[in-house]
């Protein structure tokens, strides 16, 4: 009699496999297209739990893969550290599979930002991310709208844009077209930190404070605009004021 093994909660008895989706959200590069999958049996134990929805899907920060970014991220930081790079923070969001990635810096030298982006794209054992940014370290990269703020701001295309040509890449990557290896990509870093040197106005870059709501004491009441006039009027009249 045939058993489930004791490590696994379901066993499926197919003859057809695929569509299956992958930790990409899609059904690209290099797998297998056939139309449907055929079930025979299924065997499980009592109480199983059929994982069917982990992988895939446009939610692919909700993954068990997503547990991936975690070591891409550890593989960047440490490669800038060793690089002599003063990071602050590195993170790939999780709408990105592993293939989009931040980090902050304290940029110290002119060629800090480039020579980060470098290694972001080129770093990591996995050969991801496929792009890459990076940024002043006052910018919260976990703050999404900090983010575009900052790229909106802050990122010149002309200057602030590396291409890296001729990359490593997953075969899973859709981008590619093909399931044939050996595969290469371009890869794209984008400078989203304030310029160096004298000649730069570090001010017109920093964002504006938001004064907060003022408490008002127990002696100002709400007016509205025909009252406030009439007020001004009064004082106005009542004596000379500069």
């Amino acid at each position: 009699m045939n058993r489930t093994p004791v490590e696994r909660s379901c066993d499926l008895k197919e003859r057809f496999v695929g569509p299956y989706g992958e930790f990409t959200g899609t059904y690209g590069g290099s797998l297998s297209h056939n139309p449907r999958v055929v079930i025979d049996c299924i065997m499980h134990r009592k109480g199983a739990i059929y994982a069917h929805a982990t992988v895939g899907g446009r939610h692919t920060g909700h993954t068990d893969m997503m547990m991936n970014n975690v070591t891409i991220e550890k593989d960047i930081f440490s490669a800038l550290q060793i690089s002599k790079i003063r990071v602050k923070h590195v993170f790939l969001p999780p709408g990105g599979w592993s293939n989009i990635a931040y980090a902050s810096i304290e940029a110290r030298g002119g060629g800090d930002a480039n020579q980060t982006l470098a290694i972001m794209l080129t770093t990591s054992r996995q050969w991801m991310p496929k792009i890459a940014y990076v940024f002043d370290d006052d910018i919260d990269i976990y703050n999404a709208e900090q983010v575009q703020w900052a790229v909106a701001c802050r990122y010149k295309p002309d200057t602030g844009t590396m291409l890296l040509p001729k990359q490593n890449m997953l075969t899973l990557d859709p981008s590619l077209n093909t399931d044939k290896e050996p595969v290469s990509v371009g890869k794209v870093g984008f400078d989203g930190t304030i310029p160096l040197g004298d000649s730069v106005n570090r001010f017109i870059f920093q964002p504006c404070p938001v004064t907060p709501p003022l408490k008002l004491n127990g002696h100002v009441k709400p007016m509205s605009e025909d009252e406030l006039a009439k007020a001004m009027e009064g004082m106005i009249r009542e004596k000379p004021r500069t």
